[in-house]
């Protein structure tokens, strides 16, 4: 859950950054990506539980 409250955050101060400059396009690619990362990060940790099992 802190993982989420992080990458939110960073998310928008950095996609308010790009914007502030009128990067849309990378703004949005950024979000795309990091959203994905945790994604990513958190099936791993899904299946790190798993195998502990």
């Amino acid at each position: 859950m802190l993982t989420y409250l992080i990458f939110f955050i960073t998310n928008f101060v950095v996609a308010y950054f790009y914007i502030d400059y009128g990067d849309y396009v990378k703004a949005f690619w950024l979000s795309v990506y990091l959203v994905t990362m945790v994604f990513v990060v958190d099936l791993i940790k899904h299946y790190m539980k798993k195998r502990k099992q």
